[in-house]
Formats: C-alpha cells, structure tokens, sequence
C-alpha cells in the first residue's frame, strides 16, 4: 500500500507491481523512500529485498537503473553500509540478502532509493576507461580518470580542449551510471586488460 505522502506502507510481504511510467526521454525520476522491514513474527536471521521487471512491459534498456541504500536501523549489525548501490537490470530480478529487522512500524527499518535515469546516448564504441579520449586505454588515462572523479567540468578542465567522447562512456567503467570511487577497480582492470 501507498500512504498519502508517497511512502510505502504496510505489512510484510510483496509489492505486485508499481504503475508508475517511467519519465520522458530526457528526464529521471527517484523513488524513494522504500522502506523494507519484517514483521516481530519473522524467524529467520536474514530477510531479502528483491525487485523484478514487469515482464509484460520490459523497462527500456537505454536508462540506467539504480538501487541506493539510504537508511540503515541503528542496531542492526553487519547491512552494506549507507550509500552502497546496485545496478539493476531491465530484464532480470534483483534480491539483496540484509540482517533481519523486526517492526510493526516499516518507517522505522531500512531504506532504498530507486532511481532510473533519462535516456542514454549509446558510447558508439567508446573504451570504457579511456579518459583521454584517444581510443586507447593506457597509463595515460590516469590523471583524467582522476579528475573525473571529482565531475564532469574538473574531467572537462583537465582535458583541457575539445572533447572527442563523453564522460560517463569513458569514466564510468564499472556501468553503474555514476563517476565514483566505485569505478576504480574496474579502471584497473581497463588498464591491466589493455596492457595483457
């Protein structure tokens, strides 16, 4: 059930389908917040959340989708901690394992954010780690892999000049629709497999 404000509400159990259509092409939208708790009867130690695609209207796949962790109960030991975020995919079910939390109150238990992107302009090739822009993924990329990280116009500022891809193809190795700390590894890796 949904409460008047928006929030969703009620007891344990599933949420069949939420109606809402997605944004226009060049807009987003966030839901949240989803609160996620089990009822003082559950048993067991761990509970999930999952979400699904409707299978019927399959979200389209040129948007990102993204699931954010926003609020954890104070006492519960050992949740991903605030901030983590899954990509989700279009197509396939999504479930995250957490220590259980018991209410009768669901606004006291955890909190997700969902939210989908506006549409995005396909990379056309574009090496995902290639912060140079020079078709290539080699230590050169370093330093404006690093200016990435602290946004688009410092990523802008560092090349210094035109820009011949764009930021998030290049920046956002991990896939995830977001220039972050999360996208270090999986640079790594660009350059590891780019040098083997």
């Amino acid at each position: 059930m949904k409460s008047a404000e928006g929030d969703w509400v009620g007891p344990t159990g599933f949420y069949r389908t939420d109606m809402r259509g997605l944004p226009a092409p060049d807009g987003a939208i966030t839901i949240a917040p989803i609160h996620v708790w089990a009822d003082p009867i559950y048993s067991e130690d761990v509970m999930s959340f999952a979400l699904a695609p409707n299978t019927i209207h399959v979200p389209p796949a040129n948007r990102r989708y993204r699931l954010t962790l926003i609020y954890v109960p104070t006492e519960v030991v050992g949740a991903p901690p605030v901030g983590t975020h899954w990509s989700l995919s279009p197509t396939k079910e999504f479930k995250v394992d957490l220590p259980v939390f018991r209410t009768e109150d669901g606004t006291q238990g955890y909190q997700f954010a969902l939210s989908v992107s506006a549409e995005v302009p396909p990379c056309d090739g574009q090496l995902r780690g290639d912060a140079n822009c020079d078709g290539f993924v080699t230590i050169d990329d370093v330093d404006l892999f690093v200016a990435a990280l602290g946004g688009e116009e410092a990523w802008r500022i560092a090349i210094g000049g035109p820009v011949a891809c764009r930021y998030l193809c290049v920046n956002d190795p991990n896939g995830d629709g977001t220039v972050d700390f999360n996208d270090i590894e999986a640079f790594l890796a660009c350059l590891a497999n780019a040098g083997s």
